[in-house]
């Protein structure tokens, strides 16, 4: 037996009740277990649990690895926060240096994963440039690089094109038949079909748990009652659609009539350019409903972007008719919430727009009501406390809230039970009966069925990888030696005395600057764009105390401190920042530093300095989206609009470290073991370099203190 779980429950705090509630069950070797449930049914929590990054309030899960295997790897229903490393690539290999693996083998099984899910040509890029499905895909390729005894996936196609999902799918399958065991969450029945039995919860419990044949005899009043089944849906698959192969328009079934009465569109693109869209033209009558589909990384999100007046287009015209507006959910729901409560996240919107009193709280209720969060559970729920289906549910009320003439949907039926999806598309329905006009992007070709056009994105060009030739030679050396080549340079920057020397400093720093090909333009810009401030400090300086060679002084350290300080920055990824920092603090080992946890930490507060100014655009994105971006005049107005986007962004910021925390446990962080999958070769002209230039550096120091000029 590989898993036994024993009368686990879990409560979140201030929750009215438990997560989980006394489930108990056991998962053999070599076995396919599927797992499902209605939104908020305790399913992410229960995996976390069983992941070990939630202790349960009662009960156990107790592992039986094989060993030399991981117990377990958990592929978060999120994967923005499973991923640890800047890139793809590091970020499968960090769980495999946290297991002290050998470097050869390291790269092995990271290039194995990573062809696996076609990530071979996006490994170098940051992950913050990837699509959700290509996020998705390296949070596969983090967890199937451990070589888990258990795989454990948290509805890993939600964010996944049909193309990819049918890989994805046929992967499970080549493992299970290999010998690996699968835990798999999913709200999708055919995918729970390809298991070999099938737990169900509900509201926390545990209520079926046995082989797919004996589900396929539940009656349809059950699947009814946890959320399996609706009766607006049959359960016979809607007739697909067949999909242009071009980015053209299928005949639409209500758009445009040929007649004298043909009404106006609400909006209007022409040949429309941007990233991957090349050449798109589309008209957004009222009353009418459009699907959008295609590929990962083939501009579903960025056509939105657009239409909602988000994106400028390169090329082609965007038109909106007079008095019109345009409103988008965001295909990550959680970047849209930012208040405490469901209800008053809702209310944002209209009350930006005006409303207020009975008529706001009745348009709230009306929104969270056809979203499927009904008023009276929902409102005085902390929107963090939703599950993921949930909070897509009130990202949804708070766009339909708004009553906007075109309502824009990016991967609405993302994370939702069928039940949830069939409430999605009764709403779709009530808001093309209202007159609006409605587009969504799909990952489910079924879903074209209810709109009268689609749009079938071409696949992205491939990209073709970084040649290893075009980083500089002082990439390839080791990152200490950048931190020495950093800090002497900083040395000097602080204790040289006089402008002569200073300026030596200067043109100093300027050899590694070009051997790290720095772009000149950007350190320019850089210094211009904070150069008002130091302006102001020089002036502010001078008036206390008139000396131009003071102030000479401090602008030219400041620029010589400034210059090695960015070209590290230009130098260095956050992983080697974490290996430069390892070995300056390992001397200090022996006095009990901790080398290996202080400099994740300095690596996680770079990755986050990252993820902040995600989240800041993302809620600066949601509340323009909402009307929430309006200047208020006054100094009272000004604070309440700091004020505003500064709460969100502190409890953002806290979900975000608590999750990014979980996401380095769950990929073997703390086991006592460590190895490095990134080294270097020696380069003799970078090896001279940074052997000169701090040489020199502190000769200059030793001149400045005796030699005045």
């Amino acid at each position: 037996m590989l898993l036994r779980v024993t009368d686990l429950s879990y409560s979140y705090p201030e929750a009215p009740s438990a997560a989980v509630q006394n489930a108990s069950f056991s998962l053999d070797s070599g076995e396919y277990l599927a797992v499902l449930g209605s939104n908020g049914s305790g399913k992410s929590t229960l995996a976390r649990c069983i992941a070990g990054l939630l202790k349960p309030s009662v009960g156990s899960a107790v592992f039986d690895a094989p060993a030399g295997k991981v117990p377990c790897a958990l592929v978060f229903q999120s994967p923005a926060d499973q991923l640890v490393g800047e890139t793809a690539e590091l970020d499968a290999a960090f769980g495999l240096e946290n297991l002290g693996t050998d470097q050869s083998e390291m790269v092995r099984r990271v290039r194995g994963a990573l062809s696996l899910f076609a990530l071979d040509t996006v490994a170098d890029l940051p992950v913050g440039e990837l699509s959700c499905g290509l996020k998705q895909h390296a949070a596969l390729a983090g967890a199937m690089v451990l070589d888990p005894a258990l795989l454990l996936l948290d509805e890993p196609t939600s964010m996944l094109s049909p193309a990819a999902r049918a890989s994805l799918l046929s992967f499970l399958d080549r493992f299970h038949g290999e010998g690996g065991s699968i835990m798999h969450i999913t709200h999708d029945l055919e995918e729970a079909a390809r298991a070999e039995r099938i737990l169900i919860l509900d509201d926390g419990r545990t209520v079926f748990d046995g082989p797919s044949s004996a589900f396929a005899a539940i009656p349809r009043s059950s699947l009814e009652a946890w959320g399996l089944a609706s009766p607006a849906v049959p359960q016979a698959a809607v007739p697909e659609v067949p999909a242009p192969a071009s980015p053209a328009l299928s005949p639409a079934l209500s758009a445009a009539p040929e007649t004298a009465a043909a009404p106006s569109p609400l909006l209007s693109c022409a040949h429309l350019s941007l990233g991957p869209l090349s050449g798109i033209s589309l008209d957004l009558y009222p009353g009418t409903v459009t699907a959008v589909t295609g590929e990962s990384g083939s501009g579903k999100s960025l056509l939105l972007s657009v239409l909602a007046g988000l994106a400028e287009p390169a090329e082609g015209s965007r038109t909106l008719a007079p008095g019109c507006r345009a409103a988008l959910a965001v295909q990550e729901s959680e970047a849209s919430l930012f208040a405490e409560f469901a209800a008053d996240d809702v209310a944002f919107g209209p009350r930006n727009s005006g409303v207020s009193g009975k008529e706001l709280v009745s348009r709230v209720r009306r929104a969270m009501d056809l979203c499927g969060l009904p008023f009276d559970r929902f409102a005085e729920r902390h929107t963090f406390s939703l599950s993921g289906g949930e909070r897509r549910k009130a990202a949804l009320a708070g766009i339909v809230a708004m009553d906007s003439d075109i309502v824009l949907l990016d991967e609405p039926s993302s994370a939702l039970d069928v039940r949830s999806r069939a409430q999605l598309f009764s709403l779709i329905g009530s808001l093309r009966a209202e007159g609006k006009a409605v587009a969504f992007t799909t990952n489910r070709r079924e879903e074209c069925a209810w709109a009268d056009q689609t749009i079938a994105l071409p696949d992205p060009p491939p990209r073709t990888a970084d040649p290893a030739g075009s980083k500089s030679a002082l990439c390839r050396t080791s990152p200490l030696t950048r931190y020495l080549l950093t800090l002497s340079q900083v040395f000097a920057a602080v204790f040289i005395q006089g402008p002569l020397f200073l300026a030596a400093l200067l043109f100093l720093e300027f050899i590694p600057l070009r051997a790290s090909r720095y772009p000149l333009k950007k350190l320019i810009l850089g210094i211009a764009r904070i150069l008002p401030w130091l302006a102001l400090i020089v002036a502010l300086q001078f008036l206390l105390q008139p000396n131009v060679y003071h102030s000479a002084m401090f602008l030219l350290r400041f620029i010589t401190l400034y210059i090695p300080l960015s070209v590290f920055m230009h130098l260095c990824s956050h992983t080697e920042i974490m290996y430069g920092m390892e070995d300056l603090l390992k001397p200090l080992s022996f006095l009990g530093v901790p080398a290996r946890s202080a400099s994740l930490l300095v690596a996680v507060v770079f990755r986050f300095v990252v993820i902040l100014k995600d989240e800041s655009d993302r809620i600066v994105l949601a509340r323009k989206m909402r009307g929430g971006d309006r200047k208020k005049s006054g100094i009272s107005g000004k604070i309440a609009s700091v004020a505003s986007l500064f709460v969100p962004l502190v409890l953002r910021t806290l979900v975000r470290a608590d999750r990014l925390a979980q996401a380095i446990e769950a990929r073997g962080f703390g086991t006592g073991k460590n190895s490095r999958y990134l080294l270097w070769k020696r380069d003799v002209r970078a090896l001279i370099l940074n052997v000169m230039a701090p040489v020199l550096a502190i000769i200059l120091v030793w001149l400045s203190t005796f030699v005045r000029m």
